[in-house]
């Protein structure tokens, strides 16, 4: 079990958008001495070191293990799952990984398969923007939001203090799920957003050829509601594609609630919709002011 009062070095693999705003978090953060970066980009490397993400550059993931003790997978789903069976071979007892992927199922399935030598966290944090790469990463973040935890059968709870207080250390707001859980809310809050906004502007685009008008009568409402569709599309892919069965529940319950609007509208039945504008008003503000 790591001692608790010494400080640690990070050692973060990817930065993106994610993962450097957690190396600006963790360079000011009691808890740790060091943070050492990883991308496979070295222009994303220099830049990060550049801007004071990180301190220092790894030439490799098993050069950045070895001259750490916190490892932080970074990198979109796809690629941490690919990264696992490197990781766990590498990693030695009296270090702990920890990985910050959207979804959890597949990942946990994979881990599985493998013997991690060090105790395994697999966390969420409920922040970021449409802005990929380093370009969107800011100092803070991590700053009251949530920062899901999530639970498994593996739990090493000798470690738990270690990774509770490193996410409490850059300002977030720990929250436990167990996997099913997390990725079964997060299709619905998270990944069906995606799909919404992929499907309305799929739909602009098809109808601005009857429509060519579409182009300029496109303004707020249509903006807001696509806003997330200008995400990278590796990290969009990768959401809807390791959460498939919790999306497509989440695409059913969409479409009953759409049939159900479209029937108030249809029939006229304005008292009905007026609840809902109301109601929708009231969970909007809810959200966004959280």
């Amino acid at each position: 079990m790591l001692r608790k009062k010494r400080k640690h070095i990070a050692f973060i693999v990817g930065l993106g958008q994610i993962g450097a705003s957690l190396g600006y978090d963790l360079m000011t953060s009691r808890m740790t001495a060091k943070v050492i970066g990883y991308d496979k980009s070295p222009a994303v490397c220099n830049i990060a070191r550049r801007k004071r993400v990180i301190s220092d550059i790894a030439d490799s993931i098993a050069e950045g293990i070895a001259s750490s003790d916190i490892i932080i997978l970074a990198t979109p789903i796809r690629e941490t799952i690919k990264l696992l069976p490197l990781v766990c071979k590498t990693v030695t007892s009296g270090k702990i990984v920890i990985d910050v992927s959207g979804t959890k199922s597949e990942v946990f399935r994979k881990l599985k398969t493998l013997n991690c030598r060090a105790p395994y966290f697999s966390c969420h944090p409920i922040a970021g923007s449409e802005v990929s790469g380093i370009v969107g990463a800011r100092k803070g973040l991590f700053k009251k939001a949530t920062f899901v935890l999530v639970s498994h059968d593996g739990f090493d709870r000798s470690s738990l203090n270690t990774v509770t207080n490193l996410i409490k250390s850059i300002g977030a707001l720990l929250l436990t799920l167990d996997a099913k859980t997390h990725d079964r809310v997060i299709a619905l809050t998270s990944n069906l957003p995606y799909v919404i906004a992929l499907s309305l502007a799929e739909l602009t685009a098809s109808q601005s050829k009857k429509m060519p008008e579409v182009w300029n009568l496109a303004g707020g409402g249509l903006r807001s509601a696509i806003r997330v569709a200008m995400s990278s599309p590796e990290l969009t892919f990768d959401m809807l594609s390791t959460n498939r069965a919790n999306v497509a529940s989440s695409i059913d319950l969409m479409i009953e609630q759409l049939n159900y609007m479209q029937r108030l509208i249809l029939e006229g039945d304005d008292l009905k919709l007026k609840r809902i504008i109301s109601r929708a008003n009231k969970v909007a503000a809810k959200v966004h002011n959280g």
